[in-house]
């Protein structure tokens, strides 16, 4: 068909932008035919897939290059706090333009101390009569943080459901830190209050 004829490879479009723009849909395709239905449904997956496609169908280094850069920022952007050390070591196998890979190790380096098994960041919480908590004083437990606010009502209806899992989970090595990101303090307090939290 006509998608399978186009030359992914063709260095005499390499800086089109509508080779660029047909190249990365037409990748983005055949990675999501090949990611719906898996099990593993993460972002990380569905990338790894589409730079596997890549890395598989153009064979060119300047093509590769190209197109590896016009998905940069949204991999970056879907993966966040993701460890990115398996996705960027596919892409050290698949590329050698060192400045892509520097540029995605430097992304990746922005959230490192996030990855899992790192430390938590610490962070300072206060509580309505503005005594002050620290994620630091719960070392050693599993710190389970639900942000929420009193303009938006998913959150609020989300809050019985928090309460019942707080319930279920008595006893266990979990600590629950509800932390409102409301500018009105007022507004916090009084909520508070009404709903019997503290």
């Amino acid at each position: 068909d006509y998608c399978h004829a186009r030359n992914l490879n063709d260095g005499r479009v390499s800086y089109c932008p509508h080779f660029r723009q047909f190249a990365v849909s037409y990748l983005a395709f055949i990675s999501s035919n090949a990611f719906y239905g898996l099990e593993d449904d993460s972002a990380q997956n569905y990338h790894e897939l589409e730079l596997d496609s890549i890395c598989v169908r153009v064979t060119s280094e300047k093509n590769k290059s190209i197109i590896l850069a016009e998905i940069a920022q949204q991999v970056i952007k879907d993966m966040g706090s993701s460890d990115m050390r398996p996705y960027i070591s596919r892409l050290e196998k698949c590329c050698r333009d060192p400045k892509l890979i520097a540029s995605f190790r430097k992304a990746a380096s922005r959230y490192e101390h996030l990855y899992p098994g790192k430390p938590a960041p610490d962070a300072d919480f206060y509580d309505a009569q503005g005594n002050v908590s620290s994620i630091s004083t719960y070392k050693g437990k599993v710190v389970y943080i639900d942000t929420w606010a009193t303009w938006c009502g998913p959150c609020k209806r989300e809050i019985p459901h928090l309460h019942e899992l707080e319930e279920s989970m008595k006893g266990e090595n979990v600590v629950f830190l509800s932390v409102s990101t409301d500018k009105d303090i007022n507004a916090w307090k009084n909520f508070l209050q009404s709903q019997h939290m503290t």
